[in-house]
């Protein structure tokens, strides 16, 4: 009887040296209570579905026709076939008819998306319509319809700015901005192929104007990818969700995930949370005013010892997602420096029209071709212009100003990370 006992008391003692200060550590790092995040909340627009564009491209997988060979209808194709191209066009017709349906609505607005597990089936399908516009405005262009090609080009860029400001995640933005820089380097293409009339060069230009900045429709996508994220988190602290949906999962079971030690759901939206709010002031901003996001220093390094560490799960979370997000700012900035180069571009053609000769500086085309000198949204100084190489550029993300692209091919000085360039062909 007094062995039982004293083996019984051992494995008391025991449970109270192993057990004890496993509940001391499990105690002290509980989640911490949640943070304000209002300002991180996008206040949606309230846009009846009648007037709402979207609902008209809220298109399926195989709604649009694109060939898995499409070499030959590849808009940037040099073997471009026009009747290949006649054909897609004709099956796409439909389609064609739902973008000039969308582009007439008052708004256009996607439906929120409450977690990373919301699908979004049109998403292809838009990618399938941007090279189907685009093989439309060349085959238009090679067929001499010179009016009708600028249209589609518009169209593109009409289109591309409406989803961005259509209050999705950041994919959404992203995705506005392929079809506007895919309308701009086709537009630019139009402007140097034909030798335009000045009157028809002032309706594009207003065309231009009435397309604002995208800086306030980038914060609330990203405003909106803060929500979807910490409901995510949310739903997975629950067990709603799969830790496998973010991949952020090493190896063993999801029940590690109802101890806080491993998943802080209030803590991991305060650390994304300041992300956010460091990226949304940063986008109206020079990119030489701006300090990158040092994610290892706030976050800890990938790694084994990472498991080891607090809230080791909502870390690997903030690992995988946001470093893709900070970009964001930049590709708007790049984007802004294809608009105003194409306005610049406009302007420039205008003026030789009327004086037969290039300005030597963008300040002469102020103000009876622009209102005024356009801004490098890098360094925020005047666009670099030089009528003698015939370049409009910026200095990009280096923030070195070394006169120009050097790549070979127009789309790719048009994006150039470095030092995004236009080249006045014409």
């Amino acid at each position: 009887m007094r062995r039982k006992k004293l083996v019984l008391w051992t494995c008391v003692i025991l449970a109270i040296l192993i057990l004890g200060p496993l509940g001391i550590v499990l105690f002290l790092f509980q989640d911490e209570p949640p943070s304000p995040d209002d300002d991180l909340r996008p206040v949606r627009r309230e846009v009846p579905d009648e007037a709402n564009g979207f609902f008209a491209l809220d298109l399926k997988e195989g709604d649009v026709f694109w060939p898995e060979d499409d070499e030959k209808i590849a808009s940037a194709n040099d073997s471009f076939d026009a009747a290949e191209a006649r054909s897609m066009i004709e099956r796409n017709s439909k389609v064609f008819e739902k973008v000039a349906q969308s582009l007439a609505a008052l708004e256009f607005q996607v439906p929120a998306m409450t977690s990373y597990n919301d699908t979004l089936p049109y998403l292809l399908a838009w990618r399938l319509l941007a090279f189907s516009l685009a093989c439309r405005q060349r085959l238009l262009l090679e067929e001499g319809k010179l009016d009708e090609a600028m249209g589609v080009s518009l169209s593109l860029i009409q289109l591309g700015h409406r989803i961005q400001q259509a209050q999705g995640v950041v994919i959404h933005f992203l995705i506005g901005m392929a079809f506007k820089s895919m309308g701009i380097e086709r537009a630019i293409q139009v402007i140097e192929k034909d030798p335009l009339a000045a009157g028809r060069l002032i309706r594009l230009a207003k065309e231009l104007e009435r397309l604002p900045a995208a800086d306030e429709a980038l914060r609330d996508a990203l405003r909106q990818e803060y929500v979807c994220f910490a409901s995510t988190i949310e739903l997975m602290a629950q067990g709603k969700l799969s830790v496998d949906l973010l991949e952020i999962h090493p190896a063993g079971p999801e029940l590690f995930l109802k101890i806080p030690f491993f998943l802080q759901p209030n803590t991991t939206k305060r650390l994304a949370g300041e992300f956010f709010r460091s990226l949304l002031s940063s986008i109206s901003k020079p990119m030489a005013e701006t300090v990158p996001w040092d994610f290892t220093r706030r976050y800890g390094a990938e790694g084994v010892g990472m498991w080891l560490r607090p809230n080791s799960v909502g870390r690997r979370g903030l690992l995988i997602l946001l470093p893709s997000i900070q970009s964001t700012p930049n590709q708007l900035r790049i984007e802004g420096f294809q608009m105003s180069a194409l306005r610049a571009l406009v302007a420039l053609k205008r003026f030789r029209i009327a004086r037969e000769r290039l300005p030597a500086s963008l300040a002469d085309l102020v103000p009876d071709y622009l209102p005024d000198v356009p801004v490098d949204p890098f360094d925020g100084k005047p666009l670099r212009y030089s009528a003698e190489k015939r370049l409009i550029y910026s200095v990009g993300e280096d923030l070195k100003d070394s006169g120009g692209s050097e790549a070979e091919e127009f789309w790719e000085t048009l994006s150039d990370k470095k030092e995004p360039t236009l080249r006045i062909r014409a």
